[in-house]
């Protein structure tokens, strides 16, 4: 029906450019670029293609572009807002397809442009007609998204502005929207608050920093319960985990007591996201929440003093990471499967600390294993930092072994492998990088040549 609709409206276009001009022209011309706009602005929406998408936006922008300069703001404000308001749309959803940040910026911009000009005449002349609501709503969550995008790329201290104005925008949109009649309208509103708040909460301290976590908290919780778990099962495991993202931002600004109660609502909401995701379908989404609850359950037993807490807290841990790293897919992903594996390891290193002797050398080993297995994929594809800090980390996990280590000769032999990996880390990090770690791994390796010099005297 849209694409009949759109294939109308241009042919009327045609007709009218090449006929005469009669009185009323400019009235049908109007009419026909309108609803031209708003039929390839809706197959856009409604195309599988995401190139067909893009093609079918610019096409929009070109016709609402068309629209303004064919209109007085002067003679007829109320016309010219609205073209101005179907143009930002075009834009923003434009945008939203580009990857690139020299493409997708411009458009943002221009989108706030239009919208601001739009918002401008429109907060003049409203009734507040269901009509016009729905209208000012829409207009309202162009101008948030745009805003928010803007602020994500440019990333400098004009940033705040932007969130502070996107949550405004976002607001006035939710006050708006006919929760009934547009519920996906009200979800996508939420998402969105509750992403501008929690990138504003990144830039504040304080009290003004928990507040805006615990607002785009409440955010993340109302899109979770507008979301229908058969209509919308992505957007709901999305927020759920942009909830558990949110709670564990919170749990570093409280007590301790806050933080195990942030900690374990996060947990939970990843568990919930969990449910939905499935290591065949969307193996990547599924990986990284396995990865996310682990190392929040690895986060949460720092917070505990109680050693069979912590030992239950951590075995949960390790249970998500090996979830993620025996999946069938996850040789698919070796990145992030070595990144899992490098948690894996701390989450075996801690169970040996924090269980028997008797275990402790085992579960070393198991440590040692995983972080050996991660290494071999960051020299393929890692960075010099992940090269660099994994064989930091594996030097101080000998240099652990050795202190439970029952024969002294052993023990030397471990330490003296430690010094060796901790030396092979210093060549293969930057050193002149100031937030490598090379000072830390100066420091270490002098306190293993110690430790290792100690044991041979006896």
């Amino acid at each position: 029906a849209y694409s009949r609709a759109a294939r109308a409206c241009e042919a009327a276009l045609r007709a009218e450019n090449r006929g005469k001009r009669e009185k009323n022209a400019g009235e049908r011309l109007a009419i026909a670029r309108c609803g031209l706009s708003e039929s390839l602005r809706a197959l856009g929406e409604l195309c599988d293609d995401a190139k067909a998408s893009v093609r079918l936006y610019a096409r929009a922008v070109e016709v609402g572009e068309e629209m303004v300069s064919a209109v007085s703001e002067e003679e007829a404000p109320r016309e010219w807002a609205t073209a101005q308001s179907d143009l930002a749309d075009a834009l923003y959803k434009h945008a939203s397809f580009l990857k690139e940040r020299n493409d997708f910026l411009p458009l943002y911009q221009r989108a706030v442009e239009a919208g601001e000009a739009a918002q401008r005449i429109l907060k003049k002349g409203f009734f507040w007609k269901r009509r016009e609501r729905d209208e000012w709503s829409e207009l309202q969550y162009c101008l948030a998204t745009s805003y928010l995008e803007i602020a994500i790329g440019i990333d400098n201290e004009d940033s705040r502005d932007l969130l502070e104005r996107s949550v405004i925008s976002y607001r006035s949109a939710l006050r708006k929207v006919d929760r009934k009649g547009f519920p996906l309208k009200r979800l996508r509103a939420l998402e969105g608050l509750g992403r501008a708040l929690m990138l504003l909460g990144d830039l504040k301290s304080g009290k003004d920093r928990r507040r805006d976590f615990d607002m785009a908290a409440n955010a993340f919780r109302s899109a979770c319960a507008a979301a229908r778990r058969k209509l919308e099962p992505t957007s709901l495991a999305m927020n759920q985990t942009r909830l558990g993202a949110c709670y564990r931002a919170r749990a570093g600004l409280g007590s301790r007591m806050g933080a195990r109660i942030f900690l374990s609502r996060a947990a939970a909401a990843y568990e919930s996201a969990l449910r939905l995701y499935s290591p065949d379908e969307t193996p990547i989404s599924w990986m990284e929440n396995q990865d996310r609850l682990g190392s929040c359950l690895l986060e949460m037993s720092n917070r505990y003093d109680a050693a069979a807490a912590r030992r239950l807290l951590l075995v949960r841990a390790l249970k998500a990471f090996q979830a993620a790293i025996q999946s069938g897919e996850a040789e698919n992903y070796p990145h992030l499967r070595a990144t899992i594996l490098t948690r894996a390891a701390v989450a075996h290193r801690k169970l040996a600390t924090a269980g028997s002797e008797s275990e402790a050398m085992g579960r070393f080993n198991s440590a040692r294993e995983a972080c050996e297995a991660a290494i071999e994929v960051f020299d393929r594809m890692g960075t010099a930092e992940e090269r660099s800090m994994n064989r930091y980390y594996l030097s101080t996990l000998f240099c652990q072994m050795a202190g439970f280590a029952k024969d002294k000769d052993e023990a030397l032999k471990l330490y003296d492998r430690a010094i060796e990996i901790c030396e092979e880390a210093m060549k293969v990090g930057d050193g002149d990088d100031e937030e490598s770690g090379y000072g830390d791994l100066l420091g270490n390796l002098m306190f293993l040549r110690q430790r290792a010099r100690f044991q041979k005297s006896g």
